[in-house]
């Protein structure tokens, strides 16, 4: 994999499911020799109903802070260090909104 590249244009990662059902999260990478591989990968993604909840709500959250001028990436960034236990020194500074 060190010399493959990614799909131009997407994200190289496709949601399907295994042989008996669960979600799986298939990786698709360009080769130099400019075939396409495919590797399948466990989803750690949880599907419960807390699971979904949990995640619309990172995404409001990711919405404020683009309000606030924030870039998706930076604002993605700080939420999980906030999420990890860390500080962010950059959400610390914000106003609170409610």
């Amino acid at each position: 994999m060190l010399q493959t590249g990614r799909i131009l244009g997407r994200s190289g990662l496709k949601q399907s499911f295994d042989d008996d059902g669960r979600v799986i999260v298939e990786l698709f990478r360009n080769c130099v020799c400019g075939s396409t591989m495919m590797d399948s990968f466990n989803n750690r993604r949880e599907t419960s109903r807390e699971g979904t909840l949990r995640r619309e709500r990172f995404s409001e959250l990711i919405e404020l802070l683009l309000g606030e001028g924030m870039t998706r990436d930076v604002a993605h960034f700080e939420l999980l260090k906030v999420l990890r236990g860390e500080q962010s020194d950059i959400l610390r500074m914000l106003p609170r909104i409610y």
